[in-house]
């Protein structure tokens, strides 16, 4: 249990580990923007998760960038340079922090369709009278279906939050998970989540760290497990009826987990559009100059060794937009209430 508690620390993307990145430093660094680019460089390369994976030529990078920089360079000059070269990775979990501004990597979602209009759910579907249980939005939608809207994995979630939305919706003929647009947070909340959809110990996946300086050199794998929380005071009986996540490209990072989790169980199926990815998990480093600069340097994988750094497609695909909207619809919530309807129409039948 112990393992496992610190696996979930170590798996919450906000995680900040400056303490490590002073460790790697030399007392004979120089704060020169020359040291600067040679440090981050050769830092992830000893330490980034997914060169082998994404196929990039670290070393053809650091012979692109490395003329652009000089020691008589103005440090925004140097700041784009170095944001530059972090966004060969094309990986969200990767930029770089200076008192004057971050660079970003959004080409996982902003090249793509929206998807989600949060103003338009919220009058149509969760009108007035929806509950806020924490960090929950929940409202009970017609026929009996239950809706959940979880905003960011950032956010808590206490294990009476979970509760009284699952006794609330105990009765009804499905739930509907809405994580559209929900960048990520701590992996410690899909664990919550999960643990009142599975009856056992459910394996779903499998994490590595980089351990050495090669980049295929990484620890073994360390199980990942969804496991029934029978140790509550209140005990709710895990959800076992139809369940349907709705996901977009918005959706990243522990977000992307959970959807690939929850597709693993048999009642679970994923609608909408294919989730951002940000299948490793970041840590940060500094530099002489006091940036700081984030990467990826763990690997999470499915069961059966399924890669989910670029993401995970939805079972159904579906999309919604204006046109939708002028008919008073979300057309990816419309969809996942008709899968409900027919998972639950199937139950009958049997």
């Amino acid at each position: 249990m112990k393992a496992f508690k610190i696996l979930l620390f170590l798996l919450t993307p906000s995680v900040i580990l400056p303490s490590c990145s002073k460790a790697l430093m030399k007392a004979d660094v120089r704060n020169t923007p020359t040291n600067c680019f040679e440090m981050m460089w050769h830092t992830i390369d000893e330490n980034y998760a997914f060169f082998d994976y994404k196929n990039v030529n670290w070393q053809a990078v650091h012979e692109k960038y490395r003329p652009m920089v000089n020691d008589t360079m103005a440090q925004d000059s140097l700041f784009k340079v170095l944001g530059s070269m972090l966004g060969e990775l094309k990986d969200g979990h990767v930029n770089l922090s200076a008192g004057f501004d971050r660079s970003r990597n959004w080409s996982w979602k902003d090249d793509y369709t929206d998807n989600y209009n949060g103003n338009f759910v919220y009058r149509n579907y969760l009108k007035s009278d929806f509950r806020l249980t924490g960090s929950l939005v929940n409202q009970m939608l017609p026929d009996s279906i239950g809706y959940i809207r979880y905003a960011s994995f950032s956010n808590p979630i206490t294990e009476g939050d979970l509760n009284y939305v699952f006794r609330r919706f105990e009765n009804t003929q499905g739930i509907v998970i809405d994580v559209r647009d929900n960048g990520g947070g701590s992996m410690a909340n899909i664990f919550k989540i999960m643990s009142h959809f599975v009856e056992k110990k459910t394996l779903v996946g499998y994490m590595q760290s980089k351990k050495g300086k090669a980049h295929n050199d990484f620890t073994e794998k360390q199980p990942l497990y969804a496991e029934p929380n029978t140790k509550q005071t209140f005990y709710v009986k895990p959800y076992l009826k139809p369940v349907v996540v709705l996901i977009n490209r918005g959706c990243y990072s522990a977000t992307t987990h959970f959807a690939a989790f929850m597709a693993l169980l048999p009642n679970v199926t994923l609608v909408g559009d294919n989730v951002g990815g940000g299948g490793g998990m970041p840590v940060s480093r500094d530099l002489p100059n006091g940036w700081q600069y984030r990467f990826s340097a763990t690997m999470q994988t499915l069961p059966d060794g399924t890669q989910i750094e670029h993401g995970v497609a939805p079972k159904i695909q579906a999309t919604t937009g204006a046109a939708d909207e002028l008919k008073g619809k979300d057309a990816i919530i419309e969809k996942g209430i008709e899968v409900i309807k027919e998972e639950a129409a199937k139950r009958k039948k049997v």
